[in-house]
């Protein structure tokens, strides 16, 4: 019979692993819910939230590509990027936009449209400036070990 080997038993030390530990746990969630908007905003259109729907399809899209991107591996600035890329598509729509358009007409999501570009704008250089911290961190922190 063999013996086990000092240091390592058949128990791992901690508690168990659960699905939310999974680094894809998030992105398919948010690809779901992904679905669910865009089935609601294009194919069903439901009249009394179609607005709704058609934003939070918009974001909840960005947010599920740049979740599974980060499942993948890391990428520096890419939440900076995502938020560049949500101003942009509001900056469009709130000043570039058709005035006939789903996203126009209404008082409430033309304000949207134009204070949320710049909301997402300062969200980018928030992000961005807390990603350059990080990396020169981690850069001295190698250079000094």
């Amino acid at each position: 019979m063999a013996e086990a080997e000092p240091g390592r038993s058949g128990e791992q030390e901690g508690p168990a692993p659960t699905p939310f530990d999974n680094p894809f746990f998030l992105p398919v969630l948010l690809w779901i819910f992904t679905a669910w908007f865009f089935w609601d905003a294009w194919i069903e259109p439901l009249e009394e939230w179609l607005r709704f729907n058609r934003y939070g399809f918009g974001f909840l899209f960005g947010l599920s590509i740049h979740s599974t991107v980060q499942a993948f591996r890391q990428l520096p600035y890419a939440f900076a990027g995502l938020m560049l890329v949500f101003a942009v598509w509001l900056a469009y729509m709130g000043f570039a936009g058709s005035p006939d358009a789903w996203y126009s007409g209404d008082p409430l999501s033309d304000l949207f449209n134009r204070w949320g570009s710049g909301f997402f704008v300062l969200a980018a250089a928030v992000s961005a400036f807390r990603e350059s911290r990080r990396l020169r961190g981690a850069s001295e922190l190698a250079a000094e070990g």
